[in-house]
């Protein structure tokens, strides 16, 4: 019994010893694979990348702006901030002209060096614009159709103007206009096509429509032009005639007819006056320009033959030239002041100053230097007085004794207080009525006073005053 134990008992033993034998060759195990594990890991190089932000292949729009986005970095699958690296990007990129363009981005990361590109191509991907002032075009059955003019312009936000480019296609009822830029880009614009009938022809009559003359004068007829509708010729009949020793009211009317038998008809209207049954003279003077107004004004001078004087002054720099145009139209061109200002009046020097630099002016753009002039405000003016009691006196002594003349006025149109058109006929029309010699002020700055000259020139005309300009001749007013 005792050996039976004994037995059992180092066989148990042996079991224990085997399994501890075990457990110490299984934890060595682990303990070695965790060492392993530790070296293998320490010894493995982690995975490094550097990506391009956007991608590797850029389209951008000519003209239009490059937004660089830059790189990421990216180690064994992680996006990590850019602490730590540095870099720096060479470029050619030229975002005005089509092309493909690279651009370099050198990194410098943990003592080792990258490099990447990218690829930016720069394409116009916009249609040219077509535009035209004409919603609609109209052809008569004397049109050519291959002259039909169109008014369009073509702009292109890469080549610029391709006006000239621009392709006319007339069809049935529409005419296509269609343009390509240098990148294929096309753009048309369609324009509706009406066919209308024949219209009356458009005559136009050479020189003066209303002419005026002194009895016992030459009247040189000058005839008149007239087109179709289509702008070809077409002959023109004048009939009527002008007794120039005949005082009366004269009409040569000019007739014409194109081809579909459309006719149509202008009148000029001559007038003989006879000088003698009215010896009433105007000096139509005009203050403060040149301005935007004084071509206009010129125009219509010109067109009845009126000649004026012209008070000038320096105000308005880009209208100067019109000096010149006065003088070589025979108007009398005259100083007011260069600067229109009532310091002038501050002093004689300050005056003389003033007017001599508008004389130098005057001769630069007529060649020669005038004598005549007129005060600001006139030679009794009451501001003058603020700036240097009796100014005036001394003045007007003063540029009497150096040779020059000055003119006043005794025909106030208002138009400088802000008078209306009709205002203004009414001033300039009753005040000549009244006087045989006037000089009138007006002023070639005032749009009223432009819009109701040719109606006072026709008063004047009509009731035979005579339109003088200012010259040595002229009274003293």
């Amino acid at each position: 019994m005792n050996y039976f134990k004994a037995n059992r008992c180092l066989v148990i033993t042996k079991k224990l010893r085997i399994k501890y034998n075990a457990f110490l060759a299984m934890s060595l195990i682990f303990v070695l694979s965790i060492f392993l594990g530790a070296f293998l890991i320490s010894n493995v190089k982690p995975k490094t990348i550097f990506k391009l932000v956007g991608g590797n292949k850029v389209t951008v729009s000519v003209n239009n702006e490059y937004e660089e986005k830059g790189i990421s970095l990216y180690v064994n699958g992680k996006r990590l901030p850019l602490t730590h690296v540095k870099y720096n990007i060479v470029s050619s990129l030229n975002t005005e002209k089509i092309g493909k363009y690279k651009i370099a981005y050198n990194i410098k990361y943990k003592k080792k060096e990258y490099t990447l590109y990218r690829t930016v191509s720069v394409v116009d991907d916009i249609k040219p614009t077509i535009t035209s002032i004409d919603e609609e075009i109209i052809i008569y059955p004397c049109s050519n159709e291959d002259n039909i003019k169109v008014n369009y312009e073509a702009k292109d936000n890469y080549d610029g103007d391709l006006t000239k480019e621009v392709k006319k296609e007339i069809k049935k009822d529409k005419i296509i206009l269609s343009v390509k830029d240098s990148s294929g880009n096309e753009k048309t614009l369609e324009i509706p096509l009406k066919k209308e009938e024949d219209k009356a022809p458009i005559i136009t009559i050479n020189g003066k429509s209303a002419i005026y003359m002194n009895l016992g004068g030459t009247y040189n007829e000058e005839g008149a032009e007239a087109k179709d509708v289509c702008g070809n010729k077409l002959a023109v009949v004048a009939s009527g005639n002008v007794d120039a020793n005949k005082e009366g009211y004269y009409e040569i009317k000019y007739e014409a007819i194109s081809d579909s038998g459309k006719t149509a008809s202008v009148t000029r209207k001559v007038t003989v006056l006879d000088p003698s049954k009215n010896n009433k003279v105007v000096y139509l003077t005009f203050d403060d320009g040149p301005g935007k107004y004084t071509s206009e004004l010129l125009d219509i001078l010109a067109r009845y033959n009126v000649k004026a004087t012209f008070f000038v002054t320096a105000q308005f720099p880009n209208y100067l030239n019109m000096i010149t145009r006065e003088a070589n139209e025979g108007h009398t061109v005259a100083v007011h002041t260069k600067t229109h200002s009532w310091n002038v009046y501050s002093s004689v020097d300050a005056y003389l100053d003033d007017f001599n630099q508008m004389n130098n002016i005057i001769e630069q753009y007529t060649g020669h230097r005038t004598i005549y002039f007129r005060f600001p405000g006139g030679s009794s003016n009451t501001i003058s007085k603020s700036k240097s009691r009796g100014i005036m006196t001394t003045l007007s002594q003063k540029m009497t004794e150096l040779g020059y003349k000055y003119y006043d006025w005794n025909v106030d149109s208002e138009d400088a207080a802000g008078a209306s058109s009709e205002k203004i006929y009414k001033n300039v029309t009753e005040g000549i009525s009244r006087k045989e010699h006037s000089i009138v002020l007006c002023h070639d700055i005032k749009p009223n006073t432009i819009a109701v000259i040719e109606r006072i020139l026709q008063f004047g005309l009509e009731n035979g005053y005579s339109f003088r300009v200012i010259d040595d001749n002229t009274p003293i007013i």
